[in-house]
Formats: C-alpha cells, sequence, structure tokens
C-alpha cells in the first residue's frame, strides 16, 4: 500500500488523493473530492488494464462479473454503485507498476473466481528497475537487500522523510509537465462527463436509499454522550466488575420496562447511543447498542473499529472466541462478525461480545454485550 500511494503522490496526472485500505476485509477507500469518496473490496476486482491515451496513462480497474461492486458515498452518506474506476497517471512505467503492485494486493483477498492479472502497457522497463541516479523518478535501485527491523518511532521518521521526498519528486514533475493540449483537455472532459454519466445512472437507487442512509448518518452524529467523561477502557472494566461482583445489580438503573425487566444502566461506553440491563438466556446481561446501518461494508468496518478499541482494555489472559461459525448463522450468506472474549483463569468474570445483529428489513446493529 505504501508503494500505491507512493505512485499516486508522484505521478498522478490529476492530483489524486492517497488510498487507505481496511485489511481486515480487504476493503480500498479513497476521497474523490470534498464531497464524496469511493469504496470497493479487493475481493471483488475482476481485470486491471493499462491504457495510453492523449493525456496520459489510465489505470482502469472493473467488477467482476459485469456488477457493480464501487461504492460513490456522498457526505449525506447516499451512496451510488459504479462498475469501474480509473486512475490516471503521467508516465507509463509508473501506471504499469501500480498496476502490477495492484495486482499482488488483490492476490492477498482470494475469491472463487479466476485470480486478476494486470494488463499492462509495453515500455522499456518499470519505474523498479530504473537505474538509481535517474532523476525525479522518486523509486530506488531494485537490488534486493534484507531491510533490517525497525522499532515504531524509526518507521514514523522514515515515513515523514518519504512524504517529504515524494513532495520534492511531485514538485519537479509538475515543473517539467508542459500544459495541456486542446485534445488533451477535451478528452479529459470527456472522461469527467462519463464519470457524471455514471453517477446520474444510478439517482434512481439513490433516491430510494438517501432517506435511510439519511437516518443512518443521523443516529451515528447522535451517539449518547452522557457519562462519557470517564476513558473506554475504564468503563469497561468497570461495567466487567460490576458483573462480576454483583450480577450488575451495582449499576442498576431506572427501569424501563417492567414486563421484561430492563433497567437503564448507570455505566455506558463511550460511543454507545444505548447502555442498557436485560435478560440473555435468564441470566442478566449489560448491552450497549452501537450503530444501526444499512450498508453491510460499512458496519463491517465500524465492526473492525470497535473491536480493536475494546481488544486494547483487556489485559492479559483473555481468550478470543470465533463464532461465526455456528449453527445460528448457517443460513447467512453475508460475512458474520461475532467474536466473544472470556477470562481463561477466572469462569467468575463476564464474557465480553461483540456482535452484528441483521434485523428482517436488512438493517445491520453493532453492539456489545457482557454477561
Amino acid at each position: 500500500m505504501k508503494e500505491l500511494n507512493r505512485i499516486i503522490t508522484i505521478y498522478s496526472a490529476d492530483n489524486a488523493a492517497p488510498l487507505t485500505i481496511y485489511e481486515p476485509i480487504g476493503t480500498i477507500e479513497q476521497k474523490k473530492n470534498e464531497s464524496s469518496s469511493q469504496r470497493f473490496k479487493l475481493s471483488e476486482i475482476g481485470s486491471i488494464l493499462v491504457e495510453k491515451n492523449t493525456s496520459g496513462v489510465t489505470v482502469n480497474i472493473h467488477c467482476a462479473d459485469s456488477s457493480r461492486c464501487m461504492s460513490l458515498i456522498k457526505n449525506d452518506m447516499s451512496t451510488s454503485m459504479m462498475p469501474s474506476d480509473a486512475f490516471f497517471f503521467n508516465d507509463a512505467r509508473a501506471a504499469n507498476t501500480f498496476a502490477k503492485r495492484l495486482e499482488e494486493l488483490i492476490a492477498k483477498y482470494p475469491s472463487d473466481r479466476k485470480p486478476v492479472q494486470a494488463q499492462l502497457l509495453k515500455v522499456k522497463e518499470s519505474i523498479e528497475s530504473a537505474p538509481s541516479n535517474e532523476k525525479n523518478t522518486g523509486v530506488a535501485s531494485s537490488q534486493k537487500t534484507t531491510p533490517p527491523t525497525k522499532n515504531k518511532r524509526e518507521e514514523d521518521d522514515e515515513q515523514d522523510a518519504d512524504d517529504q521526498e515524494a513532495k520534492k519528486e511531485k514538485s519537479a514533475v509538475r515543473e517539467k509537465k508542459a500544459p495541456l493540449t486542446e485534445a488533451e483537455a477535451k478528452e479529459r472532459a470527456i472522461n469527467r462527463r462519463k464519470q457524471k454519466e455514471d453517477d446520474d445512472a444510478d439517482n434512481a437507487e439513490e433516491r430510494e436509499n438517501k432517506k435511510a442512509a439519511s437516518k443512518d448518518k443521523e443516529a451515528i452524529d447522535n451517539s449518547a454522550t452522557e457519562g462519557l467523561t470517564e476513558p473506554v477502557c475504564k468503563q469497561l472494566l468497570a461495567i466487567i466488575k460490576a458483573g462480576k461482583d454483583s450480577k450488575f445489580k451495582d449499576i442498576e438503573g431506572k427501569e424501563t420496562n417492567p414486563t421484561t425487566k430492563i433497567n437503564e444502566s448507570k455505566l455506558k461506553l463511550k460511543g454507545a447511543k444505548r447502555s442498557y440491563l436485560s435478560w440473555y438466556k435468564k441470566e442478566r446481561a449489560f448491552l450497549a447498542e452501537y450503530k444501526t446501518l444499512i450498508d453491510h461494508e460499512l458496519i463491517l468496518i465500524e465492526f473492525e473499529k470497535l473491536q480493536t478499541e475494546l481488544e486494547d482494555c483487556l489485559e492479559g489472559g483473555w481468550e478470543d472466541i470465533d463464532h461465526s461459525s455456528d449453527e445460528m448463522y448457517a443460513n447467512v450468506s453475508e460475512e458474520v462478525k461475532d467474536v466473544e472474549y472470556k477470562f481463561t483463569s477466572d469462569p467468575t468474570r463476564p464474557s465480553l461480545r461483540i456482535m452484528i445483529n441483521t434485523d428482517q428489513s436488512k438493517r445491520y446493529t453493532l453492539f456489545v454485550r457482557i454477561q
């Protein structure tokens, strides 16, 4: 990913933003402009094609099976699905290297389809094989050595140095870049018009989803903030302790449903829109509901963020159990996320479970249960 972004920084013909990867699920995200970003799964890409045009070189990526796998997400959370995307470069060797690195990244997230092989332009050499003294390429010699192990501070310093070098190299490339000809400007305008037509083609679907998506955004923005003055780790461990010491009696608040004996919780988890005490399999449990979304890919990303945050709070001795293959999910076609953490040396300590629940209207809710 670092090399992909390095190539974008130095050789992008349209000042494209860098890529972000959510590694556990293999999702790429890129900011397109101030009002929208694009997201796609690497496992759903079917082809990569490098093509030359009058204004430079384009790396075209297409969804597999003629599907629309790329989500163009606007700031209001409305989403349009696209069948392809393109990266524009001013150097053919850079475009070839970008396509090859993207192919290698896709291979890390295999599907049941034939492996993706990038179709490259025929050029003398790729940027990775250029001589180390070549000016303004920003790419070192291809001689392979085994780098020494670096600590995090060294890696951060190296990244800062790389960023500064990339900015200087990109500036040098731009100084040499000739103004666009009339034909080049016309072709770029055609490309932009085609992108707009693709966006407009999905307006009907966008209108249907916009209302529900706006509610999703409102739910995210209005996440509860009361009782959140303590760090999330301190909150989490205090709730677990209350479960061990008193079956959550110590944090039991106002009763909200006398029939089901649901109570408010005096302690809340940061970011949860609702925290309460209920019952599960005839035992008292603490529940925290986070976000409810209609986009499955978005809720998976939120799961990974929450899981990382809560895992960092658990000291040694906790064992994680993946329940995604349990019988209760046998008929679920989408990716399942359900992980439980148990303290192995003390069975009286409550377990922590992070899950995604799906209702009949295909809305996904991220929640935590401590029991």
